[in-house]
């Protein structure tokens, strides 16, 4: 039964991509997402450092915006899927940045079949990510950065009667250029030299286990964020190397009250349109460190219902 069980969980999850759409399907597509609010009100927008908490893991030149602190987040999402993340930045002084997060995503009370269409329990899957970044500042309008990647993905039997893991390690690299004080670009690679090494010789007693390796793609984006007086437009655009498809975010902040500010934008995905939209609070802290409260929705695709992000972020 384990064997029947294995045998199709690995063309569900790793070979059959022929079917799926110009996003889902490929290895590791969570380390797209971001589980934070600030994010989901910009169209899932990652390349700048006010777009969202986790931007160091999509483009590490955008720490050169950050400050020491602590970001947490976490979403609620429909059909028993999880994703959280938790991250810590700091300066190196004199023009450096460093930055070590954590992300999980994954799906829990999974309906379990064989070969036969038989019940076998539930099973747990999950993919976690831990990211150390580095930038630094090649001058007053250019900075560069690299996030080394350790990956990891999970499945795990009912009642924890087996599991099969695999590992990885990788990188990503970007840039950020401030063309004008009011206006800034990014780019980034992601994904370089990232995949999955997946060992089933442990589950199989016949000897028909073996050994592979699941590349993931990598991932080209470029963005732009323009200052508009107490408003911010930003828009990116992003594509696997040699795919066809290509991901449209944008998004809109106003920071006209003190200590709250708003989001709304949206993502073009896969021929569909989410919308989202997101607000902070700033906690009126005379002393101390600065503290924020995020929350924001995006629609999800129809049959999905709605995303539900909360994270909380604190700078000393």
């Amino acid at each position: 039964m384990v064997v029947n069980l294995i045998i199709i969980l690995t063309v569900l999850f790793g070979w059959n991509r022929a079917a799926t759409g110009a996003v889902g399907g490929y290895a590791g597509t969570f380390l797209r997402l971001t589980p934070d609010a600030v994010s989901a009100g910009l169209g899932g927008i990652t390349l700048f450092n006010n777009a969202s908490g986790y931007a160091f893991f999509h483009n590490p030149a955008a720490l050169m915006e950050s400050r020491r602190g602590i970001h947490a987040g976490t979403v609620n999402l429909p059909l028993d899927r999880h994703l959280y993340g938790l991250n810590y930045t700091m300066e190196l002084p004199p023009t450096a940045h460093l930055g070590l997060g954590v992300m999980s995503a994954g799906t829990r009370n999974i309906p379990g079949r064989d070969s036969r269409g038989y019940y076998t329990g539930e099973l747990q899957d999950e993919e976690r990510l831990l990211g150390v970044a580095f930038a630094n500042d090649l001058s007053s309008r250019v900075a560069i950065g690299v996030v080394l990647k350790l990956i990891q993905h999970k499945l795990t039997g009912a009642e924890d009667a087996w599991d099969l893991s695999a590992t990885g390690f990788g990188l990503s690299t970007g840039l950020m250029v401030k063309m004008t004080p009011s206006t800034t670009v990014a780019v980034s690679l992601q994904n370089l030299q990232l995949k999955y090494n997946w060992n089933t010789e442990s589950l199989f007693t016949s000897g028909q286990g073996q050994t592979y390796s699941e590349p993931f793609p990598v991932l080209m984006a470029v963005g732009f964020r323009q200052k508009l007086g107490r408003f911010q437009v930003m828009g990116e655009m992003d594509s696997w190397l040699g795919g066809e498809a290509y991901q449209y975010r944008g998004g809109l902040i106003y920071s006209g009250w003190q200590n709250l500010t708003l989001r709304t934008g949206a993502q073009y995905v896969d021929a569909a349109f989410l919308p989202g939209f997101s607000a902070s609070y700033h906690l009126p802290v005379e002393f101390g460190p600065r503290m924020q409260i995020d929350y924001g929705i995006v629609l999800g695709v129809i049959g999905e219902g709605v995303r539900q992000y909360v994270s909380w972020e604190m700078e000393f």
